[in-house]
């Protein structure tokens, strides 16, 4: 294959993904989700130059049902159209990975990486065959790059796992249309949005993305990816280094691999029994609902001890004010007095 020319011209889209990357702090994003970052940016402005060219990688039906070039499966998911293109899939990259790493750890999450990739690509094919067999024979040579179908899968993934399996009542903003739907619907709305939106962009890709997502979290195959991660480097590793947990394994996944007991989610857990506490999900930490109503009784006593001085008591309250007894008179206390020794 012919090598691509040199460096390309860096658009408003490079200058974007550079200032998102620095405002969240270089030293911040875990290793696996900044080294996509940098190896897919890197291929896209030339200063790496593979044997080959983004088209020449376009992933399609009959490049790989047909030609046999089963590589595209891979490298078309590196591949970007447009600086804007890359910009917007980087920085969803950075956000719902550097969740997922110091979830699973860096080694864990590169094998789900690697594995989302895969079955987005081989979806995306038999999507496209279907389509070419019962719709119309030129699906068959209709192709598509880009990371976004890989960041459909990781979205479903973030998704079910920051809602603890969507058994949750958790909501979810799309973008910043400051449209709220239910978690378990976000993905769809937004898959439907974007084509809206962006109508040259692949909608069977991105659907190809949304239906491993949910064969991955339905299927428990995280756990076999874990299994692999024990069985290389020992039950006794931490995953991730330093981004991940360092409880062990059995405390993170529970018993059957579905209780998610054990690990820091914006919903958390705190063991006991039932009736000794209660479940805190996204929506108690809304600073307009249930966050301010849980401490106004708090805060209000804080301000009034504050506004006395540090060392000055509290005023006496309404309620705390008690009117004076009545006096007693000495001979009810002494009639009272015989009476008990009667």
């Amino acid at each position: 294959m012919p090598r691509r020319g040199g460096a390309r011209a860096v658009g408003v889209g490079v200058f974007l993904l550079a200032y998102r990357i620095f405002s969240a702090g270089v030293q911040y994003i875990p290793p696996v989700t900044l080294a996509l970052i940098a190896l897919q940016s890197a291929l896209f402005l030339g200063f790496i130059n593979p044997p080959w060219s983004s088209l020449e990688v376009c992933l399609s039906a009959a490049s790989v049902l047909e030609w046999g070039d089963y590589t595209r499966l891979l490298l078309a998911a590196l591949e970007h159209t447009g600086d804007l293109h890359l910009y917007y899939n980087m920085s969803s990259l950075l956000m719902k990975g550097s969740t997922q790493e110091r979830r699973l750890g860096s080694r864990v999450f590169l094998m789900l990486m690697v594995l989302l990739t895969l079955a987005t690509s081989t979806c995306y094919v038999g999507l496209m065959e279907a389509a070419a067999r019962y719709i119309h024979p030129s699906y068959r040579n209709q192709c598509a790059l880009g990371f976004s179908g890989v960041l459909f899968a990781l979205k479903v993934v973030t998704t079910y796992h920051a809602s603890r399996g969507y058994n949750s009542s958790s909501s979810s903003y799309i973008w910043n249309f400051h449209v709220k739907v239910p978690t378990r619907y976000a993905v769809w709305v937004e898959l439907l949005v974007i084509h809206l939106l962006v109508p040259r962009s692949s909608f069977v890709g991105h659907l190809a993305g949304i239906l491993v997502g949910i064969a991955y979290v339905n299927s428990g195959f995280e756990n076999i990816l874990c299994g692999i991660d024990d069985t290389l480097f020992g039950s006794h590793a931490v995953r991730g280094g330093s981004y991940a947990s360092s409880r062990s394994r059995r405390a993170f996944w529970g018993r059957n691999g579905d209780d998610f007991d054990d690990y820091s989610t914006p919903e958390m857990h705190y063991q006991g029994r039932e009736e000794e506490y209660r479940t805190y999900s996204r929506e108690d930490f809304n600073p307009s609902r249930n966050f301010e109503p849980m401490f106004t009784d708090t805060s209000n006593r804080r301000r009034r001890t504050n506004a006395a001085g540090p060392s000055a008591p509290s005023a006496p309250s309404a309620d705390d004010v008690q009117e004076p007894a009545a006096p007693v008179d000495p001979s009810d206390i002494r009639t009272r007095r015989l009476q008990r020794f009667q």
